[in-house]
């Protein structure tokens, strides 16, 4: 009776044991993506840092190359996306450009500066509809920016909307941004050819 009932304790602690070791390799099986996952972010922003220092130093080749490589390893990094985007942008390849800063809005839809870069790309291809769309998104997301009031105030004038360009350049100028540009003297020229045409 005793030899049997070690047995069955034996026994019960072998089962013990498999379950013990599946459940270790279960989780151990459910933690390794993590884990892959957390290299591969890892790396990818390190060649999101190196795209940066390229960008910096105007090699804008070896930017996209590192810009490339970031986003094949974590194709989430709406920064990646966007620093591709002003890449293309300073290459004047502006529908390139235009499409990695809806991919970084896509995945980050709150960061204002980029609705901010995809109006100019707009506005570089003369759509300033879309511009101001996106001019109007980046002031709501960060009403303190004057820039984006400048942008608005641009775009109104390109369209001849004087009326509107107006009203932007002046929260622009209120919101702390200096016209280095003369668009306030554009619109008032523009504006006092109007009125002797009338």
């Amino acid at each position: 009776m005793e030899r049997k009932r070690l047995n069955m304790l034996i026994g019960y602690f072998a089962i013990a044991i498999i379950i013990f070791a599946y459940c270790g390799c279960r989780q151990a099986q459910q933690t390794r993506p993590q884990e892959e996952n957390d290299s591969r972010v890892a790396v990818a922003s390190m060649h999101y840092s190196r795209g940066n220092a390229y960008l910096d130093a105007n090699d804008l080749d070896s930017a996209i190359s590192e810009y490339n490589k970031a986003i094949e390893l974590d194709p989430n990094s709406a920064d990646a996306y966007a620093n591709r985007g002003l890449v293309y942008f300073k290459r004047s390849l502006f529908d390139q450009a235009i499409l990695d800063f809806t991919a970084a809005i896509a995945i980050d839809p709150k960061d204002a500066l980029v609705y901010n870069n995809r109006g100019l790309a707009f506005a570089q291809k003369k759509l300033f509809d879309l511009a101001i769309a996106d001019y109007n998104k980046a002031a709501e997301l960060n009403p303190q920016e004057a820039e984006f009031y400048y942008n608005l105030a641009v775009a109104y004038y390109y369209k001849k909307d004087y009326e509107n360009s107006w009203r932007y350049i002046n929260k622009a100028e209120v919101s702390g941004y200096k016209d280095t540009t003369g668009l306030r003297q554009w619109l008032e020229n523009a504006l006092a050819g109007g009125r002797k045409q009338r």
